[in-house]
């Protein structure tokens, strides 16, 4: 059988909510970068994963409490779970 996985995947540099359709996937970090201006500004990498994921400002305050840090070093070798929620609002509208 033919698959189509790979015509499928998205066109992106980055992790998307479309990664997570069929499953939530739990990823180690494996390294932080910041840059100092424009959009997505930090690059989460992770352990076996291409692809960094770029969190919103709402996902870095949490991990900020969550973790107890401010300092991307620190969240290295820490776990977290991304997955799709299709209730999620982004301006207004379902995405």
């Amino acid at each position: 059988m033919a698959s189509i996985l790979e015509a499928a995947a998205p066109k992106s540099d980055q992790l998307n909510a479309c990664d997570f359709l069929v499953a939530a996937k739990t990823y180690t970090i494996k390294d932080i970068t910041v840059k100092k201006d424009g959009e997505q500004r930090v690059s989460v990498f992770f352990e076996g994963c291409k692809l960094p994921w770029k969190p919103c400002k709402s996902m870095l305050r949490v991990m900020m409490v969550v973790w107890d840090s401010s300092d991307g070093k620190d969240f290295i070798g820490k776990k977290l779970t991304l997955f799709n929620d299709e209730e999620v609002m982004w301006a207004g509208v379902a995405v």
